[in-house]
């Protein structure tokens, strides 16, 4: 689904309805004002220098702020300190993050950063989720609210997971971070948001992740060659002019569309079926979307009448499993058959319409769709108008092995 500029996989769109998709939210979301917080590299490289002690340069963060600790600075204070200064406050990602978790059936985040910006937008919207502190964790396959999966500033500072040693306990040595996980990527749709391709936190990630389907990651950098070793689909969206604001956009948009009752979704239905196929993006996919979605698809069907729709649905991928007699029955196909059926079979011009599509898919038809022209035959009423006669010969070629009442009542 095209959402402000951003492709939304079908995946996460269902998952997103369905309420078992998770927000894996990283620093990334935290940089812009009024939350203005570093991100890990960029906290490692202001403890270094508050400490006079340089980074080696193959030295990743975590490592580096291990040695500091060992030498005896106090680095998960400090870190404490920089992701805590006055005036920073949730911003508008923050905001939107937590919209489109509102609008699933169960809110889930999980979030790697230490500062609160999230819960803060949660505790003004005076909504009671619960807050989960590492190592505190629910179980990864049963759990809603946000799970701050490397501890909060809500905790001590010496809980938080910042340096080497952390990192090692908390996904090697007791693992309970990765035992987290490994049950939540098993059982969820996850979307991360904030990471980048060469975070520290995704090296650690990768030992808990596999490779399966079911993980994406909205990125302005898609081609950076760690992602899909990770076994996560990389979803684009434009930078401009340093701005990451098309991000926050779609993710807000994207909310904005979930919580949509259905009367909402039968008056933007309404509106666009009274013109022509649109070829907006956003209108486009909408429609799409709406009519591969068991609840939303009967509002399409109900309004969608003339030549230049019937068109436009049978080419959707949501609707070429009618002429498919391998397809299995689903309330979405019967559906999308039974208007192509009303459609075709109860006005004489749509008639021909409709038997030429029949004849471009091969002559072909679904169990669904089979029925469908079988029961608006027999609902017709007699005499049957002569222009039905080539619906009656493809119902007779179209005939399963078994089940064939249609047939005998259409004969």
């Amino acid at each position: 689904m095209w959402i402000s500029g951003v492709d939304i996989p079908e995946e996460l769109v269902r998952a997103a309805r369905s309420g078992s998709l998770v927000l894996f939210v990283g620093a990334g979301a935290s940089r812009d004002a009024p939350a203005s917080l570093p991100s890990f590299t960029g906290l490692t490289s202001q403890i270094a220098d508050e400490a006079g002690v340089p980074q080696l340069d193959a030295e990743s963060s975590d490592v580096f702020l291990g040695r500091l600790d060992d030498s005896g600075v106090d680095v998960h204070e400090r870190v404490r300190a920089h992701l805590d200064p006055p005036g920073s406050r949730p911003n508008a990602l923050h905001k939107a993050i937590c919209e489109l978790a509102l609008a699933t059936p169960i809110p889930r985040i999980v979030t790697t950063n230490y500062d609160t910006h999230l819960s803060r937008v949660v505790k003004a919207r005076r909504l009671r989720w619960a807050d989960y502190l590492a190592p505190a964790l629910p179980m990864g396959d049963d759990f809603e609210g946000i799970v701050y999966l490397h501890g909060s500033l809500r905790q001590e500072p010496r809980h938080l997971i910042v340096t080497d040693k952390d990192f090692g306990r908390a996904y090697l040595r007791d693992a309970w971070a990765a035992r987290f996980l490994e049950r939540m990527f098993a059982s969820f749709t996850v979307l991360f948001v904030g990471y980048s391709h060469d975070d520290v936190v995704m090296h650690y990630l990768a030992r808990s992740l596999g490779r399966k389907s079911g993980r994406y990651v909205l990125t302005s950098d898609p081609d950076a060659s760690k992602w899909r070793p990770l076994g996560i689909e990389p979803i684009p969206y434009e930078v401009r002019t340093a701005s990451h604001a098309a991000l926050t956009r779609a993710i807000s948009g994207w909310a904005g569309l979930l919580s949509m009752g259905l009367l909402d979704h039968r008056q933007q239905i309404a509106r666009l079926v009274a013109a022509s196929p649109s070829s907006i993006p956003e209108e486009e996919s909408y429609l799409s979307s709406v009519i591969g979605d068991e609840q939303l698809v009967q509002l399409f069907t109900d309004l969608a009448r003339d030549e230049a729709w019937l068109r436009w649905a049978v080419a959707q991928l949501q609707c070429r499993s009618i002429f498919d007699p391998t397809a299995p029955w689903t309330t979405v196909s019967a559906a999308l058959a039974f208007w192509f059926a009303e459609r075709c079979l109860t006005d004489s011009a749509l008639s021909d319409v409709g038997l030429s599509i029949l004849a471009g898919e091969g002559g072909r038809m679904s169990g669904a769709l089979w029925n469908a022209v079988g029961q608006r035959l027999h609902t017709g009423g007699s005499p049957r108008p002569g222009w039905l006669g080539p619906w009656v010969v493809a119902l007779l070629e179209c005939a399963p092995p078994d089940g064939r009442d249609w047939l005998e009542y259409a004969l």
